[in-house]
């Protein structure tokens, strides 16, 4: 005859096992610790970063976009602007950006795709 106290160890038992996840760690998971596999690799960038020019929001520029470039590691292409007084950078394109559009930046720019208010 079972007693209490054996029904309860071998239901806390199996309950254990079932508890127990015998399986790999998702990728996410192994991305999120850092290991060497998953670091991005210095080569293969374009320029420093990929940002916003530092302009006054006061003043007004254009640009116009020279290349799309893809860079590694990125989903989305850079489009490379250069901008009226000769500085290039490198901007994550908007979609449907073509080679020769021009951009806006500053408060006063117009409403359109890719301008920057």
């Amino acid at each position: 005859m079972l007693s209490y106290s054996t029904l309860y160890q071998s239901l806390k038992f199996s309950f254990r096992l079932e508890t127990i996840n015998l399986g790999k760690r998702p990728l996410v998971r192994r991305r999120g610790r850092g290991g060497n596999q998953f670091r991005s690799t210095s080569t293969g960038k374009v320029g420093k970063t990929a940002t916003y020019p530092r302009f006054p929001l006061a003043e007004n520029h254009t640009g116009e976009i020279i290349d799309l470039v893809h860079e590694r590691g990125r989903e989305a292409p850079l489009s490379k602007v250069r901008f009226e007084d000769g500085s290039v950078s490198f901007i994550p394109a908007v979609l449907g950006t073509k080679v020769g559009e021009s951009l806006q930046f500053g408060l006063k720019s117009k409403i359109e795709k890719g301008n920057v208010n």
